[in-house]
């Protein structure tokens, strides 16, 4: 079975490869018609796996749409697992700013433009490699989860629904990898006037171990299994993602634990501790 859907997801890679290709040659406008094209071939075609899309749309709008508490809730991320490690990088090299003033500097100097060349380009190069949620081909974070898309008229418009109800969880994703990415490559970096790609690599790691990637290959076999697994996995990938996270700290075997950027098991506990106590700080604040 795992031969079989192996095989399977080589071909729909080379499938996707070529349209790809085909798209980048393509007149300017033909390029939508044919973008179309590729993402209705690639929809699922079965009533039970455009149940299961549904399903996870209305679920998404159900739990999180339009409510900008689920925006800053997001947002507390950054004062939890992203500061927590920070913290480390940040020994390392010798900060002693506090990790939560570090990343609302590095957010304020975001949002005032206070960015140097180099800053900019991480940023840009950080945005094209579609890990930030803001480009256009991931107008919600809910895609990410699942590349299938309804393909019922009730399930487009669902779609259309979930993606205009978590636009502020959106951008308060977006918000949170940018700022971790950005912080990440300053503490990195190490004032580095010209642009550093071991430190940018680094810092990507680093948002990937904090903010998570949210893809279906951070998902267990039953999750990508059928439109049941699809739907009873459909809130918990950040909460299985962050389950792993916090048992590498515990255990203190992750995979960095050598070279400059390696921890040593007593400093990735602290840094979980650190972060437990973010959070019940924050959890409290909440009521």
């Amino acid at each position: 079975n795992n031969l079989e859907r192996t095989s399977e997801s080589f071909a729909k890679t080379r499938y996707v490869k070529d349209q790809l290709k085909l798209l980048n040659e393509a007149k300017a406008e033909d390029k939508q018609a044919i973008s179309d094209y590729l993402s209705n071939s690639l929809k699922p075609d079965d009533d039970l796996g455009r149940a299961a899309t549904n399903f996870k749309s209305l679920t998404a709008i159900w739990y999180m749409g339009f409510k900008p508490i689920t925006a800053l809730m997001q947002l507390s991320q950054l004062a939890t697992t992203v500061a927590g490690d920070l913290g480390m990088y940040m020994n390392k090299v010798g900060l002693k700013m506090p990790a939560h003033a570090f990343l609302a500097k590095t957010a304020f100097d975001m949002k005032t433009g206070r960015l140097s060349a180099v800053e900019k380009q991480v940023l840009e190069k950080f945005h094209a490699t579609g890990e930030d949620w803001a480009t256009s081909s991931q107008s919600s974070i809910w895609k990410s989860m699942d590349e299938d898309a309804a393909t019922s008229w009730i399930g487009t418009r669902l779609e259309s629904v979930r993606d205009m109800s978590m636009k502020m969880f959106q951008m308060a994703e977006t918000m949170n990898r940018h700022t971790a990415v950005l912080a990440a490559y300053r503490v990195m970096s190490k004032g580095s006037s010209t642009f550093d790609l071991p430190a940018y690599e680094q810092a990507l790691r680093f948002n990937n171990s904090t903010n998570h990637l949210i893809n279906k290959g951070n998902m267990p076999i039953a999750a990508n299994s059928g439109a049941v697994g699809k739907s009873a996995y459909a809130l918990m990938n950040f909460e299985l993602n962050l389950l792993n996270w916090g048992a590498a700290r515990l255990h203190g075997g992750r995979v960095d634990t050598e070279g400059e950027w390696g921890f040593t098991p007593s400093e990735q506990r602290k840094a979980f501790l650190k972060t437990m106590g973010y959070t019940m700080v924050l959890g409290g604040m909440a009521g």
